[in-house]
């Protein structure tokens, strides 16, 4: 594979699933955070895109462009599955 195009793969990792993963992060924030609901939202939302750009940026200190893809994945998964589970369970601050 190209050198290019495993960088071009890298980058497209880090922005889709680096901000899939900051949002999935976020709402964990925002739904377990220790203010009221409309206030951890705000916080969630100003930390996105720090979260987001680190995310990014890990995408290529990793090893290959699959292990990147690899890694932010699997962080997404374990994310997300924790949003879907406390959503279902009604844990933190879920509407019932």
């Amino acid at each position: 594979m190209a050198a290019g195009t495993r960088m071009t793969s890298r980058t497209i990792a880090g922005i889709v699933l680096g901000f899939t993963l900051s949002c999935g992060i976020g709402g964990l924030y925002t739904v377990f955070g220790p203010q009221a609901y409309s206030e951890n939202l705000i916080v969630a939302l100003m930390v996105m895109l720090p979260i987001w750009i680190a995310a990014w940026a890990s995408s290529y200190a990793v090893a290959s462009a699959s292990r990147a893809w690899g890694w932010l994945l699997a962080a997404n998964l374990v994310v997300h599955v924790l949003l879907w589970v406390s959503r279902h369970q009604h844990w933190g601050g879920w509407a019932s």
